[in-house]
């Protein structure tokens, strides 16, 4: 999937009402469900590695 299907599926959600709540599900989904601390420090990390200089 590159950039432009990426927008233009992200353009559809945005008007057909589902952004919102799917954004929602998500972030509640993210505090509910636990990860492992080894995850989080991978997640962690490879943010900051590829974080534009």
């Amino acid at each position: 999937m590159n950039f432009t299907e990426l927008t233009a599926f992200g353009q559809r959600l945005l008007r057909s009402g589902l952004g919102a709540p799917i954004l929602l599900m998500m972030m509640l989904g993210m505090m509910v469900i636990p990860l492992p601390p080894f995850l989080l420090d991978i997640f962690f990390t490879s943010s900051i590695f590829h974080w534009p200089w």
